[in-house]
């Protein structure tokens, strides 16, 4: 094999023939015109030669002994790799026959011997021009291939961020809907509680059979109660208060919502420890975390049923101890599973799970949103979260809490049985004012009731009037928050321009973007959450009063 040793070249160009002579002539004619010359004179061989050099074209004498040109050529037709390498037969054969064969077998040209230099030289640069051409439209082929692929992905990715955009439009709608349902039905339900409490405190006897009855209606309108607070917990509209929790009795409480959203053939099983402890938490993230993976999982079960499986339990990290939970350190915790009998999550998936947005849904079905949410919280209560999935058989979410009070679950369960129904009574003259005329005078009636000279006022601008005519006549101010012409917020800032040191009390039917902490720094001293009962408002008062 003899390869020529010009630095720079125009072509590689690769000669496979058989006479010595004849390779000689043509290594010297051919790197004389700057090309870079590999010869081969036994064609057994000549194929690992190539494969090795990667000529950019190749002169095939036919007339090879052993494997002629005409087989060597069929070979490298067949190679992937070196079926695009243009050849040029060379022979002393000048049939058509010969001719026809060598285009057969893959040839792009025939040049007979003795060989015609100008003919040479021409064939050879017009098939190297042609092989850089069909490169050159191969390449520019393929990049705009892939630039219809990136444009086709880039107008996916518009379209659904469009969807989703809908879908995040949609779920604010639903959102902001559901908070004002939420004021509405609050009012409806502390209606019918006071005047129920109102009726059981003053209008039936101890010993009547309506008395039962009475207590039955007050029990289920508070069940309304957490309802609507459950519900409330989708649509953004509570605010984040940590504080001592146990996620035992969230997810009792949870229980009402979460048989009522499983069909049938789901069955739903709960294991809870009763000696787990309390997590320094919020109560209604918390409960959204469990519904949220409820949900979850009900979804991956909707098509041939299941199990669906909520379990607590203790959990403690030791030092050197087997962990799942990367970066939990060592000490005690809360365990809450929930694990189903469903698809399974496909792993080539499942490290993107918690991304924003991500999602296997149809467009409809789900924004994504619900597992990154989820992984948010659990990092906001200084928790982890560990996912296990097998495709036909299930998935299990992990989720742990550190405990900060270690408290035994019976004994937090007795304590909740123990119901306070003190009633605090109490004097002085209260601003009531509430644009829901029903539910004003149950709020009247009940102070009325426990002592207090009451003035209300369904408009809040005739309300301030009233108070700027005689400020020093009231010893406590309570407001609704959501009223016509002025709201109850506005409505207590005017009023403690006018008087700094009266005490306001403002009563809503849902927490939206209301900061407890802060409105008191401005001085509200209280805020009553709708529907309460006659106790809670009695000692509200009368602790804001000072005369509890």
């Amino acid at each position: 094999m003899i390869n020529s040793k010009t630095d720079f070249f125009k072509a590689n160009i690769l000669i496979v023939e058989d006479s010595i002579n004849t390779i000689n002539f043509l290594y010297a004619i051919l790197s004389a015109k700057g090309y870079k010359v590999i010869s081969v004179n036994d064609s057994n061989i000549a194929i690992s030669v190539i494969q090795k050099e990667m000529p950019d074209l190749i002169l095939l004498d036919i007339m090879m002994p052993g494997k002629s040109g005409y087989d060597l050529c069929d070979e490298l037709k067949n190679d992937i790799k070196t079926k695009d390498i243009p050849i040029i037969f060379s022979t002393v054969l000048d049939e058509v026959g010969d001719k026809v064969r060598a285009f057969s077998a893959g040839g792009v040209d025939y040049i007979t011997k003795p060989f015609q230099l100008e003919e040479l030289f021409a064939r050879i640069e017009v098939h190297l021009s042609l092989d850089r051409l069909k490169k050159e439209l191969k390449m520019k082929n393929q990049e705009l291939k892939n630039e219809i692929t990136r444009r086709e992905h880039a107008e996916k990715e518009h379209k659904k961020l469009y969807e989703q955009l809908l879908e995040a439009h949609k779920m604010k709608t639903i959102g902001t809907l559901a908070g004002g349902v939420a004021h509405n039905f609050n009012n409806i339900l502390s209606i019918i509680i006071g005047y129920t409490q109102i009726a059981l405190e003053n209008e039936i006897p101890p010993d009547s059979p309506a008395k039962d009855s009475l207590k039955n209606v007050i029990k289920a309108s508070i069940r309304a109660k957490d309802l609507v607070n459950q519900l409330l917990t989708f649509s953004c509209k509570q605010m984040t208060r940590k504080g001592n929790t146990s996620v035992a009795l969230v997810i009792k409480e949870s229980m009402y919502l979460l048989k009522a959203s499983l069909p049938a053939n789901i069955e739903l099983k709960v294991e809870i420890s009763e000696d787990t402890g309390m997590i320094l938490g919020d109560s209604v993230q918390i409960q959204q975390i469990i519904l949220n993976l409820v949900s979850n999982a009900k979804d991956s079960m909707s098509h041939d049923g299941g199990v669906l499986k909520i379990t607590l339990d203790n959990f403690d990290i030791k030092k050197d101890s087997e962990n799942i939970f990367q970066d939990a350190n060592e000490g005690a915790y809360i365990k809450l599973s929930v694990s189903d009998t469903g698809h399974g999550i496909n792993k080539d998936i499942i490290n993107n799970i918690f991304d924003p947005f991500f999602t296997t849904k149809e467009v409809g079905q789900g924004m994504g949103m619900g597992l990154p949410v989820i992984y948010g919280i659990v990092k906001n209560h200084n928790g982890f979260i560990n996912v296990k999935s097998k495709i036909g058989k299930g998935t299990v979410f992990d989720i742990i809490f550190p405990i900060v009070i270690d408290i035994k679950q019976k004994d937090l369960n007795k304590k909740e049985k123990i119901e306070d129904d003190k009633i605090y009574h109490g004097h002085g003259n209260i601003l009531l004012v509430d644009d829901e005329a029903l539910l004003g005078s149950v709020y009247k009636t009940i102070l009325s009731g426990l002592g207090y000279s009451v003035d209300f006022y369904l408009d809040s601008i005739d309300a301030l009037k009233t108070f700027q005519n005689n400020p020093n006549k009231f010893d406590l101010v309570i407001a609704d928050i959501d009223l016509p012409n002025m709201t109850g917020y506005d409505l207590s800032m005017k009023i403690l321009e006018i008087r700094s040191d009266i005490p306001v009390i403002l009563i809503t039917g849902y927490n939206a973007a209301i900061d407890k902490d802060n409105i008191k720094t401005l001085g509200i001293q209280e805020i009553l959450y709708k529907p309460f009962t006659r106790s809670e408002l009695s000692e509200t008062v009368s602790r804001v009063l000072n005369v509890k």
